[in-house]
């Protein structure tokens, strides 16, 4: 038994061939065996007899070589293993009478496969191993067999159960492999006869149903037993596609001519065709004429400033009009550019800049001092040429540190243009920008493919996703035509949409574009029910190294069910994609092998790194480069590429690429050298990063993450750090990641996810059952554990965007209560989250709707209108500032579910107007309302001077009202669709109330370039009311900054417009974002609040 264990030395029991997984079962279910004849190369029987005479081989032990070769290059697998234990345990765990059986090759034997082995020695080895297992059968079974070992023989070869080691990290869960356990789930049974015709006859058992991987398999076998008896040198030289006729899995793109050489050529032609269009919208804007001057002047800077003939420029600035200008400079002054994200550690900042040492960096402050050109000619930028970088972008590293990728300009040319062309992308549509951040190459692609279009890209998303409410209120407020999302926030959009029903179907989104993780396929059945094929799902594919993107699969189009993994689809124009081994060959037609892309887009390299290393020449196509992606990846029978998952340690975490080799790297340094290990699990339906430490004691787990955090992206630090006395290793050394893993997510919970599921859902709903025990109950839930307590963190047990809205949702549907993600990224701990919504609860029954902001006594007053969330704190800057002259009231909203009735409103005004009235007791005063308050404002000063209380005006923020009479409606709409102003639409409704109502304008005092709305936006307000025309300078607007303009207005211009309809939708369930009322913007708006004032009670100053 000891030679014996020796022989099995590291088996970990049977597991199923990973390569399974992508074929999909075969729809009958078919049990029986299925035969697949290969036909060999003439002469192959008189060969293999020369080879078996020379090597003192047999048959069988040749058969079994090569078929432990193709298993080992299919699954990519070092280690693969023969036979199985009776019971399917571990050999080292049964005893002799539970691993004999009748049958030959049931005791299991280890054969590692390596491609720097000769052929020679590998069957050499194989022979060995073989005949040791049989001499530790039974007597009676080895006499049975002797005659198998006879040299020469050559008519039946045979192997029986075959698995595939469980290697040292092989079922990691980014892999997507499935760790089979039961004893015969999963075994393949193959028979290999050489019959006359030299043909094979390839048998396999098929009650795995997996027929596709049996034709694969079969065809590599026959090309690897083709190979092995011309006896070459090396592993690495036998391929699995050699014989004539085979199909190497390989896609190419349609050819494809573009005209421009360069970025900018692309941009000099859509910034003169587009110069009256919006470049930049949203909480900017910029128009293609604004772009086109601010950006030459900075073009003209940055030649002056650059040191060489290539120079690169780093952009240094958030998401906004800035990074847009000075990118769109450095692409017109005929050099590269590196978009640093200014939120990144300075540490890491520093390394970047170190690394690629630019001649030029631009952050706001550097761009605000530009000014205009000089006077005289203008000097003529340099001309890039094909050849010359374009861009660069930061990739994360295996040792910590980052690597910088560079790209060329042929390659931008052709994937921008490819992407224009795929999104059928034009001056008409509106891109959403999501929250990707500078640095990333999704945010050069949504930034470089609308301006190379003529398109307009809408800035409207923070640093944060939006919850599924606010998502679709804001594509239908800036009419967004295309948008994108990650995979996992999509999946929430969706359940939102169908299962909740708490959200309209968007009016103009056609397109949305998914990626940077595996989707779920059921959200794509879930999408095509819920949009009925109106928007199209494109699923993007494609490494920082290939440019930007690399396969597109339009899911909402496909025709037949997805079964199994969803498809990446096709390659772009000019690209090829072709699935190779581990020694670099191409592999056979449906078989799994690692994604590689040749063609235009492959980069230059590394930045500091020799790019022969990088990208090597294509094994097909020698003058042809081609990258190597590190994914795997299968063409399925629809031709489309489906995605496999990884060939290393790199996995995605909340869809940003991670290095665990480089996790570790961080990790050793913050805990001074111990041995560590980065892993990660499924946890809450997505995978989170965990770590150990070898440790006698506690670890400092605050402290180490801290010490992570502030060395990396918030993606490369651990959920949690766990100490271990011994890490647990396999029997070669190395450690071992599925039992760490395993063993930290038993330490972190001990009650299943359904324990907990079983248990929440007794609680009591409705907002009478929210309490501390309710909202730990959903915590342990949503985290899978069972220890969540009051002073738990959110982020420290692993939480995110995508839980902070998951966890929202089922806030709003177990208690029908609104609660503000905001609120739970600040507060981030059961206990004061629970205490701050039950004090708006409490608010509910005990309001008190009048609250002071900044009071002295004084005898005018203004009152602020509550936001969207019932507060009136934010508007304490503005106040402070009017303090000389006013006291500043605030009027709370009671706003705490989630969705109001629609009588809602109607209701909270007449209440705000009641409590005015008994707190003014005769003043006079001003309301101010803000975005959604604005309507609130108007409705409660209506009722108000109804009721006989002296409300002087109304100043409205940004407002755009949600109850326009239809033809105003339609005029509003017609003006937001070519401008994009929300202001348009409020003045549209002003000034029709204004004509109704036969009165006349405020007019406010004229400042330095103070221009009419209408002549701003060259929208005029023309003909909309029984025909008559209102003239221009009935209606003035003070700018504020760039875009946002206040609207001031007597009260009695709206005095005449009484409704009587309800509003109907969530209005006080906007979102409330304050662009107006931060700091900088403060002393301008009180200002003018105090002008208006004084103005409307006759006391001009």
């Amino acid at each position: 038994m000891s030679e014996w264990k020796n022989l099995a030395d590291g088996l970990e029991g049977p597991t199923a061939l990973p390569s399974l997984a992508p074929f999909a079962d075969h729809p009958g279910g078919h049990l029986g065996n299925r035969r697949f004849p290969v036909t060999l190369r003439s002469g192959f029987p008189e060969r293999l007899r020369e080879l078996l005479h020379d090597r003192s081989l047999t048959a069988n032990s040749v058969g079994l070589a090569a078929w432990a070769l193709v298993l080992s290059r299919l699954c990519r697998t070092d280690v693969v293993c023969f036979g199985q234990t009776r019971h399917g345990v571990p050999a080292e765990l049964a005893d002799a009478a539970s691993i004999v059986g009748p049958m030959v090759d049931t005791l299991p034997f280890v054969v590692p496969v390596a491609d720097d082995v000769s052929v020679n020695d590998f069957l050499a080895d194989v022979a060995l191993r073989h005949r040791r297992m049989y001499s530790l059968q039974p007597l009676e079974v080895s006499e049975l067999l002797a005659g198998a070992f006879a040299p020469g023989t050559d008519d039946v070869m045979s192997t029986v159960v075959n698995h595939v080691r469980d290697a040292d990290g092989f079922n990691d869960p980014a892999s997507d492999l499935p760790i089979v356990r039961q004893r015969k789930s999963a075994a393949l049974q193959p028979t290999l006869t050489v019959l006359e015709g030299e043909q094979v006859r390839f048998e396999i058992v098929t009650s795995t149903r997996h027929a596709e991987f049996g034709r694969v398999a079969a065809s590599a076998l026959g090309s690897v037993l083709t190979q092995i008896v011309e006896q070459p040198l090396v592993l690495a030289d036998i391929s699995m596609t050699s014989q004539q006729g085979d199909q190497r899995a390989e896609l190419r793109g349609p050819s494809r001519q573009f005209g421009a050489t360069s970025l900018a050529e692309l941009l000099e032609t859509s910034l003169r065709a587009n110069a009256e269009r919006a470049a930049l919208d949203g909480k900017e804007r910029l128009t293609y004429a604004e772009l086109d001057l601010a950006s030459r002047s900075l073009a003209h800077n940055i030649g002056l400033t650059a040191r060489t003939e290539q120079a690169c420029v780093a952009v240094v600035a958030p998401p906004g009009k800035h990074a847009v200008i000075a990118v769109v400079a450095a692409i017109r002054s005929g050099h590269s550019f590196v978009c640093i994200d200014p939120a990144r550690p300075p540490a890491e900042i520093q390394i970047l800049l170190d690394l690629i040492g630019p001649d030029v960096v631009i952050d706001a402050a550097a761009q605000d001092a530009v000014g205009v050109p000089p006077p005289g000619p203008e000097p003529q930028p340099r001309r890039a040429r094909p050849d010359d970088l374009a861009y660069l972008v930061a990739t994360s590293g295996s040792t910590g540190v980052p690597k910088v990728v560079e790209i060329e300009q042929a390659s931008a040319v052709n994937a921008i243009c490819s992407l224009i062309e795929t999104y059928g992308m034009t001056p008409d549509d509106r891109r959403l920008r999501s929250v990707s951040r500078p640095g990333a190459d999704v945010f050069i692609a949504e930034l470089l493919v609308p301006l190379c279009s003529g398109a307009t890209l809408v800035e409207a998303i923070g640093d944060r996703p939006l919850a599924p409410a606010q998502f679709f209120s804001l594509l239908d407020r800036e009419q967004i035509t295309i948008a994108g999302a990650a995979s996992s926030y999509l999946a929430e959009l969706v359940e939102s949409r169908v299962d909740r029903g708490a959200v309209p179907a968007p009016l103009t989104l056609r397109m949305m574009t998914t990626g940077t993780e595996a989707v779920d396929p059921n959200m794509v059945a879930t999408w095509k029910r819920a949009f009925d094929g109106s928007i199209t799902l494109l699923n993007v594919y494609g490494p920082a190294e290939a440019t930007l993107v690399t396969t597109t699969c339009r899911l909402s189009e496909l025709t037949v069910p997805i079964v199994g993994t969803v498809p990446i689809g096709l390659p772009l124009p000019n690209t090829t994609v072709m699935l190779l081994d581990r020694a670099g060959h191409p592999v056979p037609m449906g078989a799994v092998g690692e994604i590689c892309v040749a063609g235009p887009g492959v980069m230059r390299g590394y930045c500091g790194l020799e790019t022969s290393t990088i990208v090597p020449a294509n094994p097909a196509h020698s003058a042809e480069r081609y990258y190597r992606t590190g994914d795997l990846g299968r063409i399925g029978a629809d031709g489309q590429l489906v995605f496999g998952g990884r060939s290393d340690r790199q996995v995605k975490i909340r869809g940003h690429r991670v290095e665990l080799d480089g996790v570790e790297a961080r990790l050793r340094a913050a805990t001074g050298g111990s041995t560590v290990a980065a892993v990660v699990a499924q946890r809450a339906g997505r995978l989170v990063l965990f770590a150990a430490v070898e440790s006698d004691g506690p670890v400092d787990d605050v402290g180490i993450r801290s010490r992570m955090a502030a060395g990396g992206s918030p993606a490369e630090v651990p959920a949690a750090v766990v100490g271990m006395a011994r890490l647990p290793r396999l029997a070669n050394g190395k450690l071992d990641r599925r039992t760490i893993a395993a063993e930290i997510a038993a330490s972190l919970s001990s009650t299943s996810p359904a324990t907990t599921r079983a248990l929440t859902d007794e609680l009591p709903s409705g907002p009478a059952a929210f309490e501390l025990s309710a909202m730990l109950a959903l915590w342990n839930e949503l985290f899978e554990v069972n220890d969540c307590h009051a002073l738990s963190d959110f982020f420290d047990l692993g939480g995110d965007s995508l839980l902070a809205i998951r966890l929202a949702a089922e806030v709003d549907v177990r208690f029908d209560l609104a609660m503000d993600l905001d609120l739970l990224y600040g507060l981030r701990r059961p206990g004061p989250l629970v205490s701050a919504i039950q004090e708006r609860i409490l608010s509910l029954a005990q309001h008190q709707v009048i609250r002071p902001i900044n009071v002295s006594g004084r005898d005018a007053r203004v009152y602020f209108m509550h936001g969207a969330h019932g507060e009136t704190h934010q508007w304490s800057s503005i106040a402070a500032r009017l303090a000389d002259d006013f006291d500043s009231w605030g009027i709370a909203g009671r706003v705490a579910h989630s969705k109001p009735v629609s009588a809602s409103v109607a209701e909270a005004c007449a209440q705000y107007s009641q409590a005015l009235v008994q707190h003014c007791l005769g003043e006079e005063l001003v309301i101010v309302g803000f975005s959604a308050s604005g309507v609130l404002a108007y409705e409660t000063a209506r009722l108000a001077r109804a009721a006989g209380l002296p409300v002087r005006g109304i100043v409205l923020l940004e407002t755009v009202p949600p109850d326009l009479p239809r033809a105003v409606r339609w005029l509003a709409t017609a003006s937001m669709i070519r401008r994009r102003r929300s202001t348009v639409a409020a003045a549209v409704w002003i000034v029709r109330s204004a004509r109704h109502a036969g009165l006349g304008a405020f007019r406010p005092r004229r400042r330095r370039n103070q221009v009419p709305v209408a002549k701003r936006t060259n929208v005029p307000f023309i003909d909309f009311v029984e025909g008559h025309r209102i003239k221009r300078d009935r209606l003035r607007v003070t700018s504020v900054g760039t875009r946002d303009a206040v609207v001031l207005l007597d009260l009695r211009l709206v005095w005449g417009y009484i409704t009587g309809r309800r509003v109907t939708g969530p209005v006080l369930n906007l979102p409330m974002h304050i662009q107006l009322l931060d700091e900088d913007r403060a002393p301008e708006v009180a200002a003018i609040i105090r002008e208006f004032a004084h103005h409307q009670s006759g006391d001009r100053q």
